[in-house]
């Protein structure tokens, strides 16, 4: 089901955006090499009658607080938006050696 959310793009008003899509981004090279952590992309699309483009976009969300994504135009519709979400890092040793 699609999910309803709005976020300021650079200081204009906000932008009334619709989650039409969630892509794992998840490569099993990166648990083999010892990597830990979440790729996603998220596919957002443009209900509002104002022109958005590219840009970094601040949410507000009443889950997941305040934070920024930078969207980039994909497709030809010029109203489809892309946020690719990378949070990988090395996996540290938990336990010390016995």
């Amino acid at each position: 089901r699609p999910h309803e959310v709005r976020a300021r793009q650079g200081s204009g008003r906000p932008a009334a955006l619709q989650l039409i899509e969630e892509n794992d981004l998840k490569h099993n090279a990166n648990e083999k090499r010892g990597y830990l952590g979440e790729s996603y992309s998220l596919i957002f699309e443009s209900t509002g009658k104002r022109k958005v483009s590219d840009d970094l976009f601040r949410f507000d969300h009443s889950e997941l607080g305040r934070f920024s994504l930078l969207m980039i135009a994909v497709g030809r519709s010029g109203k489809r938006f892309e946020a690719v979400v990378n949070r990988v890092a090395p996996r540290h040793a938990s336990r010390s050696a016995d």
